[in-house]
């Protein structure tokens, strides 16, 4: 190098000379010695390039941000953050390894041991399925309820509590301790770490699970109220309720008709007509009542609801009982009990019209208005079903032994008391199945409820309404009624005497009647 430093400056201080052919030869040599130099001397080799480098810095830092979830208590994020660390490493790291184990055993749930429940079996009440020759009909549902004051001074349902029964715990189960191990203490252990050797993972644990107990629902507690009672001095002895304006009419054995509206009675001249009611109908759509009257001739007294004034008067072929107005057809149907008979009245034109025989010892008359079947029970334990625009008898069923006093309609439904048999039947028209409840008392008279769909019977023994579910005959509400009902024997040509009852569609009220009590009773149980 130091020549070649030499020739340079020479060269430069020629430079102003001519430079002959010779020179010039000699400077390429020069440069080419410069350049061979320079292309011989020894160079650094490149970096080599890792191509697993950067993979290796994002399974770190996965794995990183995997063990401060961890920390944290997020182990399912964390899971997922070790599991993407160990696709990105390349190779097997016994740490991410490990974590994901750790991770894989907190997430796997501990069975606990489920204790046995006991749960009460369901009470079931008998049916017997008969083949009853009744026509059958569709119940029809109401649904919604409004609240309604009770009347009188009965104080309101104090409720009662009712625990669900306590199931006792499961008795512990225990592993046994062999008496090796339980004699003395146990032996230390050292755990050695060892990278190689990796827990398989945990076995998946099925939790059986436990089929559903139904929650007991605690019995509701029955109301209790006290009737609204009013003395009716010649003895109220029949009844009826025009719903369209929440008024009942009363006739008494005098032959006066009184009204009571909105439950209360109305400070009005009574209507009168000449006989002995046994038996009232209210029309809605003509706005008459029909007073069915022992008397000579015995008859159907028709007066105007609003006046009070005679329209009419339609003799029958014997003393009347009972009777049913089904309004839309505009016929009035009577029972005749010294004929054996049920009579049917046209409103109308204000004739008899025809007369249904074999209908012994008649104790009750109920209407289905969908399809204008009556039903009426028999004090042999009958019960009949009569068409009513024909008059023909279509149907008859033995229900109980001799002692049926009574029958109601409601939902597809035909309910009868046997009063002697302390028995509430049950008739279903559309399945043609028949239930019997048992009572605690003699039923003296029976409705069901148009809202609530309860059945209301009179318990003469403890002298109150009481309320029952037609399902399983539970009471659900009673009333009390003055100073007890008197008693009149199951005869047909006495049955007017005996307690009855009708209900309002307004607020579910009942009203109460006892003719030789003298006594007109009004409660609400309705909820």
């Amino acid at each position: 190098m130091t020549s070649i430093v030499s020739l340079l400056k020479r060269l430069e201080q020629g430079a102003q000379q001519p430079t002959p052919p010779v020179i010039g030869v000699l400077l390429g040599a020069v440069w080419l010695t410069i350049g061979l130099t320079g292309c011989s001397a020894p160079s650094a080799p490149p970096t080599p390039t890792d191509p697993f480098s950067a993979v290796a810095q994002q399974a770190d830092a996965a794995y990183a941000q995997g063990m401060a979830l961890y920390e944290q208590g997020r182990t399912r994020e964390a899971l997922d953050a070790f599991d993407r660390a160990r696709l990105l490493s390349p190779t097997d790291d016994p740490r991410i390894t490990e974590m994901i184990q750790r991770a894989k055993v907190a997430l796997t749930p501990t069975p606990d041991p489920i204790p046995p429940t006991q749960v009460r079996a369901p009470a079931v009440t008998a049916v017997v399925t008969v083949t009853t020759g009744l026509p059958t009909g569709v119940p029809t549902i109401v649904s919604g309820r409004d609240s309604v004051p009770t009347l009188g001074s009965g104080r309101g349902a104090v409720p009662t509590p009712v625990s669900a029964e306590t199931v006792p715990p499961a008795t512990p189960q225990g592993t046994a301790i062999p008496e090796s191990v339980a004699s003395g203490p146990l032996p230390p252990v050292t755990l050695i770490p060892d990278s190689r050797l990796q827990a398989p993972p945990p076995a998946s644990v099925l939790v059986p699970t436990p089929a559903p107990v139904p929650t007991p629902v605690p019995a509701p507690t029955p109301s209790s109220v006290t009737a609204v009672t009013t003395l009716v001095s010649a003895g109220p002895a029949a009844l009826d309720t025009l719903d369209a304006t929440d008024q009942v009419f009363i006739a008494d054995r005098s032959g006066l008709v009184w009204m009571v509206v909105h439950g209360q009675p109305a400070l009005e001249r009574p209507y009168g007509v000449s006989g002995t009611p046994v038996g009232l109908a209210a029309d809605p759509a003509t706005g008459r009542l029909y007073v069915a009257v022992h008397a000579q001739p015995p008859a159907v007294v028709v007066l105007d609801a609003a006046t009070g004034q005679q329209v009419a008067s339609v003799p029958l072929p014997g003393d009347p009982g009972d009777v049913r107005l089904d309004s839309s057809l505009g016929l009035l149907f009577v029972v005749v009990p010294d004929r054996e008979a049920l009579v049917t009245l046209d409103v109308r034109d204000l004739k008899l019209v025809g007369a249904t025989p074999e209908l012994a010892q008649v104790t009750g008359i109920t209407l289905d208005e969908s399809t204008h079947m009556l039903y009426l029970s028999q004090l042999g334990g009958q019960l009949s079903a009569v068409d009513g625009p024909t008059g023909k008898l279509v149907g008859q069923l033995t229900l109980t032994s001799e002692g049926l006093s009574g029958v109601a309609f409601a939902y597809g439904r035909v309910f009868a008391v046997n009063a002697p048999g302390h028995d509430l039947v049950e008739v279903n028209l559309a399945t043609s199945e028949i239930s019997h409840l048992s009572l605690a008392a003699e039923p003296e008279s029976i409705v069901v409820g148009p809202q609530s769909g309860a059945v209301y019977v009179l318990d003469r023994a403890s002298n109150a309404i009481v309320k029952l579910d037609p399902g399983d005959g539970s009471e659900l509400g009673r009333a009390a009624v003055g100073d007890g009902f008197t008693g009149a024997p199951l005869q047909p040509d006495t049955l007017w005497l005996r307690p009855r009852m009708v209900v309002s569609a307004v607020g579910e009220r009942i009203y109460v009647i006892d003719p030789q009590a003298a006594m007109l009773a009004v409660a609400s149980l309705y909820q």
